[in-house]
């Protein structure tokens, strides 16, 4: 964004991605904050299915909550619970950082968040449908196609979007679900 690339030309990338699903699953085990509390293979699958991404943070917050919901509320382990704390969620702070750090994108963050709110749909969006809603009057559609591509990489790079059968989507269901519950309801 900065074109500052040349200055780190000789640091490698060491990308930290998403657990597999097995370390995902012994992370989960892990969590298990009392002896009370054991988290069955069923309820497992179900949260790696509802994070979709797994990142370690998401599965942290979502297991704090299940825990909290179980010792405290004294809900049972299951999938209603296992919702009920992801709705929870949705509506605390965790997750600001990802709204905050759109300021970072200077003069693109208006359109940065308007890609995203385009993209909170379960389908997706295309690149030409995201061209068509951000730029319905261009005057230089060279110029705004390479806003877009550089707008879309960052987007993707930054752990917001990913590319999935020629749609933009959000990488993640829950970053996706706090996005539309704070910006669009």
């Amino acid at each position: 964004m900065h074109q500052l690339s040349h200055t780190i030309n000789d640091v490698h990338g060491f990308p930290i991605g998403a657990f597999t699903e097995k370390e995902a699953k012994e992370f989960i085990s892990r969590l298990d904050v009392d002896e009370s509390v054991e988290f069955d293979a069923e309820s497992i699958q179900y949260i790696l299915n509802k994070l979709s991404w797994l990142l370690p943070f998401f599965i942290q917050i979502l297991v704090e909550k299940i825990n909290f919901l179980i010792m405290v509320e004294g809900k049972n382990l299951c999938e209603t619970t296992i919702d009920t704390a992801y709705e929870r969620l949705l509506s605390e702070k965790h997750f600001n950082t990802w709204d905050e750090r759109l300021k970072e994108y200077r003069e693109s963050e208006t359109y940065a968040r308007r890609v995203l709110k385009l993209c909170t749909v379960l389908e997706g969006r295309s690149r030409s449908d995201l061209f068509a809603n951000l730029f319905l009057h261009s005057e230089d559609i060279e110029k705004d196609e390479t806003s877009l591509a550089k707008l879309l990489a960052i987007l993707q790079n930054d752990g917001y979007l990913m590319e999935s059968g020629g749609k933009y989507i959000f990488r993640s269901p829950l970053l996706r679900d706090f996005w539309h519950k704070r910006f669009i309801l």
